[in-house]
């Protein structure tokens, strides 16, 4: 008999390798920047080099998908090229401009790897469109994982050292592949159009969503100088993990709640959770021990499931109408990272001021307000 998961249960583990891959690196990759060149800019350039680098991958993967590579295969590439991604930010001490190559492998691999696991999603799930539980779900899963990680990294990196961090995140990354390939989505093709994906862009019934995606791409690009603020105050790698890992662990318990209600309750939550992400990134430049970027970190996880899980529903939910998944998922893709190339554009150019910090979060609480009032009615 042959290994087969059913319905979302590939996804759900794939979520669980993924993230716990994921979580290894995520905050400290912009820490080991900084490390290896000594300049605060070179981050931010560095991080607007990937995201233009995702938001052009986008649209060639949505062409691909169509005329050449199966879902199942391109997460396969997506492996690979984080494999080679990781070799190249290994050796970065040594040869500072495999760096560049770094960022370039490290977009390339994004769409090839998200494409396939969103469209086994919107495939795979039965009955009704509504989505809110199991993205929950799925957010329960990434939190758990997500939290783990980065305690142990930061462990690992205050006593071996980043490589050994890298080499575990390889490993992550390679075994996240397996559940995808033995589940029931195996299509060899997907519909997309061009036209299509940009039709949905600038579809005026759409418009609230594209700048929910250009809000996204801010939060993301103003995210990356929250490890660099906190670790401007801590110097240790340790503490930072376990203040990230603790927030994410007990945001846990909300996830589940904001799971239950949202396919019900969408415009409350999403409400909510913007007010609270607006103030917080407003607060957070007050922070200065290590309790208080708990607090806040925590809270930002908090305002990010209060978000993020019902924009997500609801994306998967557009997904199954009038166009095709891989010309909603696109479309988000390429808004979303084209605002975050943007974003860090900017502020690598504003490192050296003094107010630098403040300007990356009032980018983040700017962000968060444009997501406001995607509440589901534009699904009826």
């Amino acid at each position: 008999m042959s290994l087969s998961f059913k319905g979302l249960r590939g996804v759900y583990l794939t979520t669980f390798f993924l993230n716990f891959g994921l979580g290894l690196l995520g905050i400290f990759i912009p820490l080991y920047l900084w490390q290896v060149t000594g300049s605060l800019s070179f981050v931010f350039y560095f991080f607007a080099v990937y995201y233009l680098i995702v938001a052009l991958a986008s649209l060639g993967a949505g062409w691909l998908f169509k005329k050449v590579i199966s879902p199942d295969f391109a997460y396969f590439l997506s492996v690979a090229g984080r494999l080679v991604y990781l070799f190249f930010l290994v050796n970065a001490p040594f040869h500072r401009y495999y760096l560049w190559l770094a960022a370039f492998f490290w977009g390339l691999t994004i769409p090839f790897c998200w494409f396939p696991y969103f469209l086994t999603v919107v495939h795979e799930k039965r009955g009704r469109g509504y989505f809110g539980k199991e993205v929950s779900l799925m957010g329960i899963l990434s939190q758990l994982s997500a939290a783990a990680a980065p305690v142990l990294s930061g462990m690992v990196i205050d006593r071996w050292g980043f490589n050994w961090v890298y080499l575990l995140a390889g490993a992550f990354f390679f075994v996240s592949f397996l559940p995808l390939y033995f589940d029931n989505y195996h299509p060899q093709r997907e519909n997309f159009s061009f036209r299509d994906a940009f039709s949905f862009i600038f579809l005026p019934s759409e418009k609230k969503l594209c700048r929910a995606f250009w809000g996204s791409g801010l939060v993301a690009a103003a995210g990356i100088a929250w490890p660099l603020f906190i670790f401007t105050f801590l110097k240790t790698y340790q503490v930072l993990g376990w203040i990230k890992g603790l927030s994410l662990f007990f945001s846990v318990l909300v996830l589940w709640w904001v799971g239950q209600r949202i396919d019900k309750r969408k415009g409350e939550v999403i409400n909510w959770g913007v007010g609270m992400g607006v103030v917080n990134w407003l607060l957070r430049i007050l922070a200065r021990a290590p309790a208080v970027f708990f607090l806040f970190d925590f809270w930002a996880n908090l305002a990010g499931i209060l978000i993020n899980t019902p924009l997500q529903a609801l994306i998967y939910q557009k997904a199954r109408g009038r166009y095709s998944p891989l010309e909603v998922f696109v479309a988000q893709n390429f808004v979303a990272n084209l605002a975050g190339f943007f974003a860090c554009l900017l502020l690598a150019l504003l490192t050296e001021k003094s107010y630098f910090f403040l300007i990356a979060f009032s980018l983040g609480a700017i962000g968060v307000f444009l997501i406001k009032g995607n509440d589901g009615r534009q699904l009826k």
